[in-house]
């Protein structure tokens, strides 16, 4: 017959402890030595960014919100200013204004456009390695998109002109 042994494990807590104390300046330095490399890693290998927000009020062109309706078509106009905001021309007047060197899609891909929910805030936010060109960028994108904006749909077309376009009488 066979003897089978159903012994269990047990686990010497103060074994346990005194085997690490052994081994505690190794564990340390391991520590250390995995800090110290990610860190150099850090500084050496990975380029900081930094953001700056810049924040529009999108209203109607009334100096005054008088109605619910001006609020509601400052709600739904938001969505379709952040779309104009990104657009080709508002990109490279900033570049050009800047004097950055990077195209269109280098500078869209730095920005961001976002509508905090429930307000007629747009907020421009770039991207940058370095403080002030993040701040430049998102202030200038500001500016342009509100004047480009304001341009292309706050302009009306001019009245036709009378004398131009009358048809000759025959007399």
């Amino acid at each position: 017959m066979e003897k089978t042994h159903d012994e269990e494990m047990a686990i010497d807590l103060w074994e346990l402890i005194s085997a690490l104390k052994k081994r505690a300046l190794i564990i340390l330095a391991a520590c250390l030595l995995g800090g110290v490399v990610a860190g150099v890693y850090t500084k050496l290998c990975i380029t900081p960014m930094y953001t700056a927000t810049s924040s529009m009020l999108v209203t109607t062109q009334e100096t005054t919100l008088t109605s619910i309706a001006d609020l509601q078509l400052g709600s739904a106009l938001t969505g379709d200013y952040s779309i104009l905001a990104t657009s080709r021309s508002v990109l490279e007047e900033v570049i050009e204004d800047l004097g950055l060197n990077m195209n269109h899609h280098q500078l869209r891909g730095s920005i961001t456009i976002t509508n905090p929910e429930g307000t007629h805030i747009m907020e421009v936010t770039a991207r940058s390695s370095d403080p002030e060109t993040a701040k430049k960028i998102a202030d200038t994108m500001a500016v342009v998109s509100a004047q480009y904006i304001k341009c292309l749909l706050y302009t009306s077309p001019s009245p036709p002109d009378r004398q131009k376009n009358r048809m000759p009488s025959s007399a």
